[in-house]
Order: structure tokens, then sequence, then C-alpha cells
């Protein structure tokens, strides 16, 4: 089984790992321009297996390899 993340963010889904960056601006930048999303807590999405990748993970650009996706509730 998967851990799931504790939060994503609002703009790219890029999953957030600590309970310390839920409500704070997302971190990953694209293009060297840093998203404006803000990570949002996970009691607010549903997590399924990615079905690109199968949950593999493997060279997957749908779940970056975190092997999940996250739904908005």
């Amino acid at each position: 089984m998967v851990a799931h993340p504790l939060g994503v963010c609002s703009e790219c889904g890029h999953f957030a790992w600590s309970g310390f960056q839920i409500d704070q601006p997302c971190s990953e930048r694209y293009g060297g321009t840093r998203c404006k999303g803000t990570n949002s807590a996970a009691a607010h999405f549903k997590f399924r297996e990615c079905p690109t990748c199968g949950g593999t993970g493997n060279k997957c650009l749908r779940c970056l390899g975190h092997r999940l996706i996250a739904e908005k509730l």
C-alpha cells in the first residue's frame, strides 16, 4: 500500500508530504518560475491508483512516479 500525501497543490497537483507544507505556497518550479498554487489538506481529496501506469509509477508522466493521482472531493 502506498502512503498518502498530506496535501495537494491547488494549481499543479504536486503532492505535499509534510504537514508543515499545508496552507503554504507550492514549492514546485516550472521553467524557472515558481508555481502560484497553495497546498491544500489531503482531506479534501480522494486518492486512487494511477490508471496510466497501473500504480507502478514507472516513467509515468501523469503521476510523476508517485503511483497515485488526487481527485478533488
